[in-house]
Parts: structure tokens; C-alpha cells; sequence
């Protein structure tokens, strides 16, 4: 039994007005959705477009007429500003939503989180290095007989060569990684 076209515009224009599902929820039920919701975008696209247009022509007729009055124009203006320009904004932020959902950013590999640049700030250095009770560790970044790799806070200062180093710029400068690289091999 074939459905015809015009009975599946019904059917959607019937769910599209009743709004049981959000777009997000008809998508993931019915992937086969993507053409409805395609369709709703350049409905409101064209909706914005007619309310603008609505818009300008109401403010050059408040203009031509009152020219002499300047707070009956500003009144105007702020009451055409309210009454149509919110309904312009709510469905940009709904055309919005949808090219979003029907066109999602492409994702970026090797991209880091925040949340993994804090996982590596807050690795332990005793994990990277070994250091006395006092704290101290043998300088990485020059030859010296004593210890003066000094660990404070999760940070370490030398105070033979005076190199000051966090968690990821030591991984950085000691395997000679870049930001990412030093940033993924301390999250692990």
C-alpha cells in the first residue's frame, strides 16, 4: 500500500503543529524526519523575512506621521520594538536550533577539554618524579650534584638554574611534547 505525498505533508504538518515531541526527540525516533524538519526551516526562515519586512514597514509609517512628536515616535518604536520584534527573535533562536540539529559542527580531533588541562595542572609530580622529603629532586634541565628541584603546590622551581615549571610544561620540555600532546599523556 503506497502513502501518498500529500497525505505525508499532512501527516507532518499535523505533528509539527501539535509539538508532542520536540525536534531533537522526532529526530532520534524518526531519523527519516530530516526533509520535514529541513521544510520547517525555510518555513521560518521565510516567517522571519515577512516579519521583518512587517516591522520596517510599520516604523517608516510611525516616522512619516509623527515627525513632529518625539516622545509619540519613540513610543512607537518601542511598542512595534516589543510587540514584533520578540516573535522575529524566538524564531531565530528556533532556526537556530534547528540548523544546529540538522547540520551539527563537525568535531575537531585532538581537541582538549578544560576539564582534561585541570586532570593534568592537578597530576601529582611524584608521579613524574622522585623527590626527597624535603621536597627536592634532582634538576631535569641541568647537570648538578645536589638537589634543587624544589616541589611546592604542584609546581617546581630550580633554584640552581631557576626553571619554574607546572605539571604540563615539564612533560612539554622533558619529552618535548606540544600543549596537547603533554596535555593528553598526563590525563591518561
Amino acid at each position: 500500500m503506497e502513502i501518498l505525498q500529500s497525505e505525508i505533508d499532512e501527516l507532518e504538518e499535523e505533528a509539527l503543529s501539535k509539538n508532542k515531541y520536540s525536534d531533537n526527540e522526532l529526530l532520534e525516533i524518526f531519523p527519516e524526519a530530516i526533509p520535514c524538519l529541513k521544510r520547517k526551516l525555510g518555513f521560518l526562515k521565510m516567517e522571519v523575512k515577512a516579519r521583518e519586512f512587517e516591522v520596517l514597514k510599520l516604523l517608516s509609517r510611525i516616522y512619516s506621521r509623527t515627525l513632529q512628536n518625539s516622545f509619540a515616535q519613540w513610543f512607537y518604536l518601542e511598542v512595534v520594538k516589543v510587540l514584533r520584534c520578540e516573535d522575529i527573535d524566538d524564531s531565530k533562536k528556533e532556526i537556530s536550533k534547528l540548523k544546529f540539529l540538522l547540520f551539527p559542527p563537525k568535531e575537531i580531533k585532538g581537541k582538549i577539554t578544560p576539564t582534561e588541562i585541570q586532570r593534568a595542572k592537578d597530576r601529582d609530580f611524584h608521579d613524574l618524579l622522585e623527590f626527597n622529603r624535603q621536597g627536592f629532586a634532582f634538576c631535569p634541565f641541568h647537570q648538578e650534584k645536589t638537589k634543587s628541584f624544589h616541589l611546592y603546590k604542584n609546581k617546581c622551581k630550580c633554584f640552581g638554574c631557576g626553571k619554574s615549571v607546572d605539571t604540563i610544561q615539564f612533560i612539554m620540555e622533558t619529552k618535548g611534547l606540544t600543549f596537547p600532546e603533554a596535555v593528553m599523556e598526563l590525563s591518561k
